[in-house]
């Protein structure tokens, strides 16, 4: 690739980004059906025909910035878990806890809850979530809690069978800080404790 070339990929893989984290703000703060694209281009500082150069349709602009905010979640949860030593609760503990401050900020939690609200719109979408963001992180963890049931660690091996179960909690916070944060907030290191008391054997 020459040098211009290579400006020119940059300069593109820059407006994507723009457009991307424009469109994540607008969808966040409106929804999908009252979010303009014309209003994402204005705040990305591009012309309404440059997003549709790499988006053809809001739909696709919408799928396009929730998989790429929510598959790298999904690949740290994965890599750490690979890479973790030990028993898998001293393994994932920490991990979860990371999880749930990511599951819960600023930047995740209100596309995580944007997903949920939404899903049911876009099929395709959940459908798309579901094979290339959740069943690879499951599938490492039914390994893992496998792993786990053999060696003695699960209070109830049938765990292994349903890895959702790990991560229940983590979107039973996500929905109860987005409608009850200020009134009665969740304490999440106590409930994650809590949980891995339920789930590990002492």
């Amino acid at each position: 690739m020459t040098k211009i070339e290579n400006r020119r990929a940059q300069m593109a893989q820059s407006r994507r980004e723009a457009i991307l984290a424009a469109a994540r703000d607008e969808f966040v703060a409106k929804g999908f059906a009252a979010a303009r694209v014309e209003d994402i281009a204005r705040h990305a500082g591009v012309a309404k025909g440059t997003v549709y150069l790499s988006f053809p349709d809001k739909e696709q602009l919408f799928e396009a910035m929730v998989l790429e905010r929510l598959s790298p979640v999904a690949e740290r949860i994965r890599g750490q878990l690979s890479a973790g030593e030990g028993g898998l609760r001293k393994m994932m503990e920490p991990v979860l806890g990371a999880v749930a401050r990511e599951f819960l900020g600023e930047e995740i939690g209100p596309v995580l809850r944007l997903l949920l609200s939404e899903s049911m719109r876009f099929p395709r979408l959940a459908d798309r979530y579901r094979r290339e963001v959740i069943e690879p992180t499951m599938a490492v963890m039914r390994m893992l809690l496998a792993r786990a049931a053999e060696a003695g660690e699960l209070r109830n091996p049938g765990v292994a069978e349903f890895p959702q179960l790990v991560m229940a909690p983590l979107i039973m916070a996500l929905i109860w800080q987005g409608l009850f944060a200020q009134a009665a907030p969740l304490d999440l290191q106590r409930l994650i404790k809590t949980h891995m008391d339920n789930l590990f054997v002492d």
